[in-house]
């Protein structure tokens, strides 16, 4: 079953652009107006991200989300206390901080 794969949503953010929902197995789908899905964000077949940061937020549920107000950047915080910086329009991670935050980071 899908949501066995995807896990269930914990986290959402909408601007006037976007909806943006996380799930408990670390995927970002982000969603257009028209609920039209336009972007997947996670660590699988994605080449923009290392194996060290694919490690820290496979898995991992999103705890917070927030995307910037041109629609362009999302940023994700995880059960791990890893912050991920996302490119909504290319898909890829663009930055992740990984020792600040000892535990999930939350809204």
């Amino acid at each position: 079953e899908k949501k066995d794969k995807i896990g269930l949503p914990t986290a959402l953010s909408i601007n006037s652009k976007f909806i943006a929902v996380g799930t408990q197995k670390g995927v970002i789908f982000v969603f257009d107006l028209f609920e039209v899905l336009r972007q997947q964000l996670n660590d699988q077949g994605n080449a923009s991200i290392s194996e060290g940061s694919r490690n820290i937020i496979r898995g991992r549920s999103v705890t917070s989300i927030d995307v910037n107000g041109n629609g362009e950047a999302l940023i994700a915080g995880y059960t791990s206390g890893v912050l991920v910086l996302w490119d909504v329009i290319k898909g890829t991670m663009l930055k992740n901080i990984c020792d600040v935050h000892p535990s999930p980071i939350s809204t």
